[in-house]
């Protein structure tokens, strides 16, 4: 059973069946990691509720990008747009400098990133963040995430496949990148029918190892 980093390695090296690829198993874990955050099919969603009551709100450390934001009362209720951070001072400059908060934007700190509102906020409000969480990268310090919590098959396929360089000709191949595309998709044609009730028609998409 795959279950953290260190039992995804063993059943990399089971399906692989080559022990002087042994030493390889965790570059290839970084190159399937690398492919599956750029593969736009998948979304990790998170929900996060905020307390804010300065001008900046840290975001949490696996922030990848906002889906909604909106206060959760007791006494405010409704979104807040996320504008470009250079419009803030003009929503300051119409709505005031302190005030309930109904703009905000993502400010990138060295030290992270931040929400920043207009107005800034008077009093503590309660929001609801409802954003995409970044894939967070498997090491023997941090040994597992969300990704591979819920979808441990994604991780061995696209791992797998990062070692098709030295495996050249091997007839696995064309197997496991079947296999991750099918998931993929099937995790992407799950998380829209939830979204929106029943079957929809996609959108062809470029695949992990296709060429287009």
């Amino acid at each position: 059973m795959i279950t953290d980093y260190a039992t995804l390695q063993t059943a990399i090296g089971n399906w692989l069946n080559r022990l002087d690829l042994t030493a390889r198993i965790p570059e290839f874990i970084q190159i399937a990691e690398a492919q599956l955050r750029d593969d736009d099919r998948i979304e990790l969603i998170e929900f996060n509720d905020l307390s804010v009551s300065a001008d900046d709100k840290e975001l949490p450390p696996d922030f990848g990008g906002i889906q909604s934001l909106y206060h959760d009362g007791p006494d405010h209720f409704g979104p807040i747009s996320i504008v470009r951070p250079d419009e803030l001072p003009r929503r300051k400059a119409s709505l005031g400098s302190l005030g309930v908060p109904r703009y905000a934007a993502v400010i990138d700190l060295v030290a992270g990133p931040v929400l920043r509102f207009a107005p800034v906020p008077n009093a503590t409000f309660t929001l609801r963040l409802t954003y995409e969480s970044d894939l967070d990268p498997l090491s023997d310090t941090n040994t597992t995430n969300t990704l591979l919590t819920l979808r441990p098959d994604l991780y061995l396929y696209a791992s797998l496949l990062a070692a098709e360089p030295f495996l050249q000709e091997d007839s696995r191949i064309g197997m496991w990148h079947d296999l991750l595309n099918e998931q993929i998709a099937r995790m992407h044609r799950n998380k829209k029918n939830r979204q929106f009730g029943g079957r929809i028609s996609m959108r062809p998409r470029a695949s992990i190892g296709s060429d287009v």
